[in-house]
């Protein structure tokens, strides 16, 4: 009985902090999604990318967000990826982004990003519990 409300309370302390994650997620969203259309235009503007390697995840607002900090990131890794089969990204593309704008959000982004994902493990892991109980 006693561990039943345990796994309960921690279920929905669980879904409350992906709640409040999920809040500061759109915070990001907002205030950085200017940012990364401005970078993401430039790159191409140089030919460092093209229009279609992030124009879908930018028509996608919110949902896309994600995804386009991730190419970010790898961006400024400083080291040469593969794109599609015979397309590369160069490391000057770092020196292009570093240059113009300030990334050091991208770290705080990925740590909220870390927070969702374990809140979301234990929500659902306690949810397991509870059902099989």
């Amino acid at each position: 009985m006693t561990i039943d409300i345990i796994l309960v309370s921690l279920a929905y302390g669980a879904l409350i902090g992906i709640a409040i994650t999920a809040y500061f997620y759109n915070r990001f969203y907002k205030k950085y999604n200017t940012q990364l259309k401005e970078a993401f235009r430039l790159l191409q503007q140089k030919s460092l990318i093209k229009l279609e390697d992030y124009y879908f995840y930018e028509q996608l607002g919110m949902y896309g967000f994600g995804f386009r900090v991730s190419l970010i990131k790898i961006i400024m890794k400083g080291k040469a990826f593969q794109l599609e089969k015979n397309r590369w990204v160069t490391p000057e593309a770092k020196q292009v982004l570093v240059g113009n704008f300030d990334w050091l959000w991208v770290k705080d982004f990925y740590r909220l990003i870390k927070c969702i994902m374990g809140l979301g493990l234990v929500f659902f892991v306690s949810g397991i519990l509870i059902k099989y109980r």
